[in-house]
């Protein structure tokens, strides 16, 4: 289940992903690209090129859990990439 929270740690890839990567190639971008632990309990956002569509990858205790939205607007570049990201986990946050 999907566990969003303040207490969170979120972590943004800044590279445009190609969304066919699966729980393998992405917990690989985690550990190589950004010097992350990907079995630390923090989400991270992945971003495909066009922004059009999100990936969320986390560490649930007994697995990866692999959460994917097809958005239908793409989301702005960079600064806004990351503000309209933290939003929308903040909506996410506040709805459950």
């Amino acid at each position: 289940m999907l566990h969003l929270s303040s207490s969170c740690r979120y972590y943004l890839y800044s590279g445009g992903t190609d969304m066919r990567k699966g729980f393998d190639s992405l917990s690989g971008i985690v550990t190589a690209q950004m010097n992350q632990d990907a079995i630390s309990g923090s989400v991270f956002i992945f971003l495909n090129k066009k922004h059009n569509e999100v990936k969320l990858l986390l560490w649930e205790g007994d697995g990866f859990a692999l959460y994917h939205k097809r958005l239908e607007q793409e989301l702005m570049s960079s600064p806004l990439v990351m503000m309209k990201a933290a939003v929308y986990l903040s909506l996410i946050n506040n709805y459950r």
